[in-house]
């Protein structure tokens, strides 16, 4: 194994050991991590068009990413409104970012936003713990196992302009992967949705989690960069590592309204 390789298993056993018991355990515990979360994501997006330290982006981000994860969901919209004319006058009254970056690091804002509010969501379910398990199944499995396929088997660019190492037969490994894992620790462990939802997801999100990792890949190669940030030795920042999983995030809020779950 490569000296890569071994950074990046290391890194990847220490971030299940930090990650995991705080989903496990919720309260307290899960808010002080989804407020870690939220501050390193505040900092990457700021980031995301200079590579600078913004104080007074990272102060808006981090109130909005604080605010969905504190607020009762219905204050969605409202952080919404606020968020959108704060981020112009920053660039009207500071000129620190283009734009277009706005539009970027609106949506980015938004997509977290939901995506920590559909965390809060679910634990207020029976069986959470198991529930975030389960989408960690679909995404982060079909993403191992993708790369795994891919390097073995890979021989057929994906999509060489957007992500040059991803091969359609990684992603269809990952695809069966992230199926497969899901769907039987869904069946067994989750009481909280019906049988038929929980299929049903687990033949949707491993398809989405690919659609995130890809999206953000196209954010990535918009600014010219490889990675959000270098805080996980090779992994690449926060953005990186949840981007599938907030995407599984979003579709299955939508699987649960359909079903009325929430």
């Amino acid at each position: 194994m490569s000296k890569k390789m071994v950074i990046k298993t290391l890194t990847a056993f220490l971030m299940l050991a930090v990650f995991v018991p705080p989903f496990v355990l919720g309260g307290i515990w899960l808010k002080v991590l989804l407020g870690i979360i939220g501050l390193l994501v505040s900092c990457e997006i700021a980031a995301l068009e200079d590579h600078k330290f913004h104080p007074v982006i990272i102060l808006l981000m981090f109130a909005y990413f604080f605010g969905c994860i504190l607020l009762p969901a219905e204050w969605f919209m409202i952080l919404n409104c606020i968020a959108v004319p704060v981020l112009f006058s920053i660039k009207l009254f500071t000129d620190t970012i283009e734009t277009d970056a706005i539009a970027y690091h609106f949506l980015l804002m938004f997509i977290c936003g939901i995506s920590l509010q559909t965390v809060q969501l679910i634990y207020g379910l029976e069986g959470p713990h198991f529930i975030a398990i389960y989408i960690g199944m679909a995404s982060f499995m079909c993403d191992t196992a993708a790369y795994f396929f891919g390097v073995t088997f890979g021989k057929h660019k994906m999509s060489p302009k957007v992500s040059p190492n991803k091969t359609w037969e990684g992603a269809v490994g990952g695809y069966i992967a992230g199926l497969a894992a899901s769907l039987i620790f869904g069946l067994l462990l989750i009481k909280a949705f019906p049988k038929t939802l929980i299929i049903t997801a687990s033949i949707i999100l491993p398809f989405i989690s690919q659609i995130g990792d890809l999206s953000f890949s196209l954010i990535k190669r918009r600014f010219k960069i490889k990675d959000f940030s270098s805080i996980f030795p090779g992994h690449g920042g926060m953005l990186d590592r949840i981007d599938s999983f907030v995407f599984c995030l979003l579709v299955l809020r939508v699987l649960m309204i359909i079903w009325r779950i929430i």
